[in-house]
């Protein structure tokens, strides 16, 4: 574990409320499937968590993960109800030996006894519960938990899932000594780390530089968002995980494929909803950690654009698999017909559990995370910025208010209601990674902070030889007309989605793009490239640019990746001299 003091701590939940787009945003999940899955869904609403017969395992904590601090966010007091009544029957549950839950419930995986991993999950439920309720049931039940695991792990060392994320045990270590001293847990803690996998080596010596034929425990995608985070528990290089996951799985988004396993570069290839909130999570931490500004340009690509893409606007529906170049949604009934490593024909649909029900319980962190994690605050009382989007927050010394429709809009106001506060704002600009504006301001009731972050499209050269668009972190796909197709009953009905107007274009980079600021849309110029068509009911191989095209000139409009079904936001290139 580094001995080095962390850049800043995150503030408890609560202290950061979302506002303006935001808290729209988290009320839209409230209002779908983030605020009703309880009601409905076997896997929560008959779970083995609260002595019901199905699923017994992850899921249940999953789900409380992200509803908890969801429901605390919105103050919203049926939801709290709902989550303390879910806290009140884990906690009585607890059996006399410190465990949580059920002990044998992977069915998928032999059905083992004691298996820890769920309990990594619910540790860091508990955490947040106690940052938002103080309730003084948390801490002791978490030592006779945390002691029974060591205990565990003395005579069975770390398996499988708990193997491979043993950070997730690790953040919740840490939380736990900080707030009772216990000097045991730091032997915990070394106990996890050498029983864990070691994901430095793993990056060092990486072997996965091709899409993946055959799922394993270290090619899995989810396990790669998780990882992110582990150099802040393991001495090493924290750098080459994103290098090597950007060289060799990296998309247009932000993030790296993996359909469940590492899938390489094709923007055709999925990247699954649960690495997308992990890999967010796991740059929430490391930005406390090291205030990375480059962590920030990742958090905020991937947030505001691969995030929002993979739900419905009603976020009654999700995918478990989101492409890049996505041109067609449906369920080919045949495994070896669909272009993913290894998930199945129903992965890209918009539904309730699409290929696997994972990413039904763990979708909730997204958007919850993500506002708690805005704003950190240093150890001298100064406060930095994750992202500036819209909210309020109120610490000991000082609360302020962002207005904004960041990365939405041009202008930050931050103005402070009481008190005072110096802010490391780290604002980017996403070309080549730059900061405009200031870096550290004094914020005070009487000079409120004006930032302006100007719109500019910017072209960026993808490994395919075809480029991508963006404004600021955001990501710009074609405007497909799309005939959206539910089976099932509503509103969680499945969702097959297909196009109805051509997507195949290579985009002519010698006329402008031209940006609408209000409706935040792209006009551009595209030529049909017609060879380029559908293989294994996905986009083929991006043509080779620059593409010689025989077809004429015709207006494109370009819209927000994160508002589309269907796009194509990896093109291939016109070749200049080749436009009729």
């Amino acid at each position: 574990m580094s001995t080095v003091s962390p850049f800043a701590k995150h503030l408890p939940l609560g202290a950061i409320l979302p506002s303006g787009w935001l808290r729209k945003q988290l009320q839209i999940q409230a209002d779908g499937l983030g605020g009703h899955l309880h009601e409905f869904w076997p896997d929560i609403k008959d779970s083995q968590w609260r002595g019901g017969s199905a699923e017994g395992w992850e899921r249940v904590p999953y789900w409380l993960d992200g509803f908890v601090p969801l429901a605390f966010l919105l103050q919203d007091e049926r939801l709290i109800g709902v989550a303390t009544e879910w806290l009140e029957i884990i906690l009585a549950g607890q059996h006399d030996d410190g465990w949580f839950g059920p002990r044998t419930a992977n069915e998928s995986h032999g059905e083992r006894k004691n298996d820890p991993w769920p309990q990594f999950i619910l540790f860091k439920v508990f955490t947040q519960w106690h940052e938002a309720t103080g309730d003084p049931r948390i801490v002791p039940a978490m030592l006779k938990a945390m002691r029974r695991i060591h205990e565990v792990m003395r005579e069975t060392p770390l398996w499988d899932w708990a193997k491979m994320r043993w950070m997730e045990l690790a953040i919740s270590i840490k939380w736990l000594k900080e707030q009772t001293g216990e000097v045991w847990l730091d032997e915990l803690l070394a106990l996890a780390a050498e029983q864990g996998y070691n994901w430095q080596a793993h990056f060092e010596n990486f072997k996965h530089t091709e899409k993946a034929t055959k799922w394993t425990l270290e090619n899995h995608v989810v396990n790669h968002g998780m990882a992110l985070k582990e150099s802040l528990y393991r001495s090493g290089n924290s750098s080459h995980a994103w290098y090597k996951l950007t060289k060799f799985h990296g998309q247009a988004t932000g993030m790296f494929s993996g359909d469940e396993s590492l899938a390489g570069l094709s923007p055709s290839q999925g990247t699954e909803l649960c690495a997308v909130v992990e890999a967010m999570y796991s740059l929430e931490l490391r930005f406390a950690e090291d205030g990375d500004v480059f962590d920030a340009l990742r958090f905020e690509r991937i947030a505001y654009n691969a995030l929002p893409a993979t739900f419905t606007d009603d976020m009654w529906g999700h995918q478990y698999d989101q492409q890049v170049n996505q041109v067609l949604c449906t369920d080919s009934k045949i495994k070896e017909e669909t272009i993913f490593t290894t998930n199945g024909p129903r992965s890209n649909l918009f539904g309730l559990e699409p290929n696997f029900g994972c990413c039904t319980a763990n979708f909730h962190q997204g958007w919850p995370k993500l506002t708690s994690h805005l704003w950190m605050q240093r150890a001298d009382g100064s406060l930095a910025a994750l992202s500036l989007a819209p909210c309020t927050v109120s610490t000991e010394a000082v609360s302020f208010v962002v207005e904004t429709d960041y990365p939405y809009g041009e202008t930050v106001t931050i103005r402070a209601t009481r008190g005072s506060a110096d802010l490391d704002l780290p604002i980017p600009t996403f070309g080549v990674g730059k900061s405009i504006g200031p870096k550290t301001v004094t914020l005070t009731p009487e000079a409120p902070v004006i930032i302006q972050i100007p719109f500019e499209v910017e072209t960026s050269k993808r490994p395919s030889g075809g480029v991508s668009v963006y404004v600021g972190p955001l990501l710009f796909g074609l405007k497909i007309g799309q005939d959206v197709r539910p089976d099932g009953p509503e509103p969680w009905a499945d969702r097959e989605v297909h196009p109805t107007t051509p997507w195949n274009y290579a985009l002519d980079l010698s006329k402008p793009l031209v940006l609408d600021k209000e409706t935040l849309t792209i006009k551009a110029t595209g030529h049909r490239v017609p060879e380029w068509g559908l293989e294994k009911h996905a986009a083929g191989p991006l043509p080779q640019s620059p593409v010689a095209v025989t077809t004429p000139a015709e207006e494109i409009t370009l819209v927000l990746y994160g508002s589309t079904l269907l796009r194509i936001a990896e093109f291939p290139v016109v070749a200049p001299s080749s436009a009729p």
